[in-house]
């Protein structure tokens, strides 16, 4: 199915070895490597999306891929598009004095402390630069910069779409973005979550240029000074990245995997 989809750009199904680089199952055999220590490959009992496997993300572990072996993952331009899905379990009780409630980020190109931010998605930011000073949390938020930078009179970047259903813990979900070079959508079980004033944002300026000393993709974090930032916790079954803003149709699809979870 994930496989099948046109634009595909990478897609790991986290069935490799705790230990070993998990590699994506695209043509381009991206391979993430474990940061922060070995990540578990686990078996949950419920199964997992795409097999028998998922990995289990405890901080501080997390996955990178250097930007010198990005390649196709690195999306930009003012004509760009991207959609970026995850199939996850969120799991509440953080590690080592971790707040429980802090922004999760789940996959993307962004790194925030030399403005070098360029799609992400992410769980739990709270509000976008229309709507501050109200505040959202605990739901899909799709981050996609056309600067790289803050947002104007900001100390950071509120150019996100925040959905309206707040993501569960301890269950399967797919959560994801999309981006047309017009708006970011966040999506929520493969439905368009749609929030008035947050979901869809308007974002017209294109995905950011981070150029050869930009970020690296992450998976599990965002990059800042290369340490452990806006983690997520919890088990991942899948990612997945296109280089093309999928239809809610598309979208729906690539969330059969969990919902067929959900029924057994």
């Amino acid at each position: 199915m994930v496989l099948n989809t046109p634009n595909l750009v990478a897609f790991w199904d986290f069935q490799d070895r705790t230990g070993s680089d998990r590699v994506d199952k695209s043509r381009n055999r991206f391979r993430l490597r474990e940061v922060g220590g070995p990540v578990k490959r686990i078996r949950p009992e419920e199964g997992a999306p795409f097999g028998k496997f998922a990995a289990d993300l405890k901080f501080p572990q997390r996955f990178e891929l250097p930007r010198a072996e990005m390649g196709a993952l690195n999306i930009h331009g003012k004509t760009a598009q991207v959609s970026v899905v995850a199939w996850i379990r969120r799991r509440k009780a953080w590690e080592h004095g971790k707040p429980k409630h802090a922004n999760e980020a789940l996959a993307g190109v962004w790194r925030e402390q030399d403005h070098k931010r360029q799609y992400c998605l992410f769980l739990n930011i709270k509000s976008n630069a229309k709507m501050l000073p109200k505040q959202t949390d605990e739901k899909v938020s799709g981050h996609v910069s056309g600067t790289g930078g803050a947002s104007p009179g900001h100390p950071w970047c509120y150019e996100v779409s925040l959905g309206a259903t707040p993501v569960p813990w301890d269950e399967w979900v797919c959560v994801g973005l999309t981006y047309d070079g017009r708006a970011i959508r966040s999506y929520f079980n493969g439905a368009f979550d749609a929030a008035q004033g947050y979901n869809p944002y308007e974002q017209t300026e294109g995905i950011f240029d981070g150029g050869p000393d930009g970020a690296d993709f992450v998976v599990g974090h965002s990059d800042v000074k290369r340490q452990a930032n806006n983690q997520f916790v919890g088990v991942l079954g899948g990612v997945a990245v296109f280089d093309r803003a999928l239809t809610e149709a598309e979208m729906k699809k690539l969330a059969e995997p969990v919902l067929r979870l959900k029924t057994k």
